[in-house]
């Protein structure tokens, strides 16, 4: 049994490992209380998704000794139009198990080589699926599980929904069953405590313990405990979930000292709205006018703080390049393959570079000092003119009277 388990590892692995699955089957899994001595006739289709002319065959493995498991055939045909074919097995149970707790049966449907084909015959080839057979013994008593702890995640502010599946596994009807689930942020401390409704279980009965929590936290990952207390006993079940999505923002882009010809500096602020550090790069792809690609170049890796601001620098090697309007599409990465994107009108000329982001109301950021000192005084400047503007056009009213 050992070694069967083993290969049926290792073939486990395969089967879930393989790209293009040309076979299926439903239902995965089928769950049966113990009850000694029983039979069972159970039953399960299986898919013949790619419509070929297939063979498959299946293999019987699992921890529940003592149980017997007859299949009809264990090589099955199917023809290209054939979409389904469903196969009935008996189930027959001994008298007793040595352990309480849920046995399982799995039953492997594996594609076979093709007959006519001379290839030689490798693992790589195999492409199967699995439905699992579990089986709940009773344990004497009270005795309760939870099955698992599932949460529907909310944003900030709104609400998350805890469920707790419960069995009793025991041979007692349990009377009381409630659960108080702690939250938790990332420094261990406790947020908040919500609990379930209370309910009573007889033996061998599932039901469904449900507390919501409304989540005035700030956006990141969290932790919850549930703890399950039933008639003097207790169970335990944890997971990490989140609230809200992790979000990065793009604040401006500058370029300071900016020397036409020269390697030119460019800085990109991003923001953080996470509670946890994130690792971030960008990418900037630089096109002229036409969009015709120039340059690419990449910014340093940063760790960004929970909910604060960091500077990713890229540097650009402008010799050759002339002055004039070039586009700049920013591509921020964090979290694993997730990314933002903007763009960016970029104005060089021989001592400043501007960038202005495309389909906003004004420019982002002015790249040199220089250029923002002029700025300033062309301001002053309009600002002087309309108040010499102003104060002749009511002398001229006032001469007029």
């Amino acid at each position: 049994m050992k070694y069967n388990k083993l290969l049926m590892f290792a073939l486990m692995a395969v089967l879930l490992s393989a790209s293009v699955a040309a076979i299926g089957v439903t239902p995965g899994r089928t769950t049966i209380l113990f009850e000694p001595n029983a039979k069972q006739t159970l039953g399960f289709d299986i898919l013949n998704d790619q419509h070929k002319d297939v063979r498959v065959k299946l293999t019987i493995d699992g921890d529940a000794e003592g149980v017997e498991v007859n299949l009809v055939q264990d090589i099955i045909k199917f023809k290209d139009d054939e979409e389904r074919k469903h196969v009935d097995y008996e189930l027959k149970l001994p008298k007793s198990f040595e352990t309480p707790g849920t046995k399982e049966i799995r039953i492997a449907i594996t594609e076979m080589p093709d007959e006519k084909s001379d290839k030689p015959i490798t693992v790589n080839a195999m492409v199967g699926v699995i439905t699992q057979v579990r089986i709940r013994v009773p344990t004497e008593g009270k005795y309760l599980t939870v099955e698992s702890l599932e949460i529907s995640e909310g944003g900030e502010g709104e609400y998350a929904t805890f469920l707790l599946p419960v069995t009793n596994i025991g041979t007692e009807k349990i009377s009381k069953a409630s659960a108080k689930v702690s939250i938790f942020d990332l420094e261990n401390k406790l947020i908040a405590t919500v609990s379930t409704q209370e309910e009573s279980l007889d033996a061998a009965r599932r039901t469904l313990l449900k507390a919501v929590w409304q989540a005035n936290v700030k956006p990141g990952k969290y932790f919850a405990v549930a703890n399950v207390a039933y008639d003097g006993k207790s169970a335990k079940a944890e997971k990490n979930f989140n609230v809200g999505k992790i979000k990065l923002d793009i604040v401006e882009m500058y370029a300071k000292n900016f020397r036409l010809g020269g390697i030119a500096k460019m800085d990109v602020k991003v923001k953080s709205n996470w509670n946890e550090i994130l690792k971030v790069f960008g990418e900037l792809f630089i096109k002229t006018t036409s969009m015709d690609p120039i340059a690419s170049v990449k910014t340093s890796t940063e760790d960004v703080k929970p909910n604060s601001e960091q500077v990713l620098s890229a540097y650009w090697d402008t010799t050759g390049i002339k002055e004039g309007k070039y586009y700049i599409t920013l591509r921020i990465n964090y979290a694993d393959g997730q990314y933002i994107e903007k763009q960016f009108e970029t104005l060089l000329s021989l001592n400043s570079m501007e960038f202005s982001a495309m389909g906003a109301t004004g420019q982002v950021v002015a790249g040199s000092s220089s250029n923002k000192g002029l700025t300033i005084i062309i301001i002053i400047i309009l600002v002087i003119s309309n108040v010499v503007w102003f104060i002749r056009a009511k002398r001229r009213k006032k001469d007029s009277l």
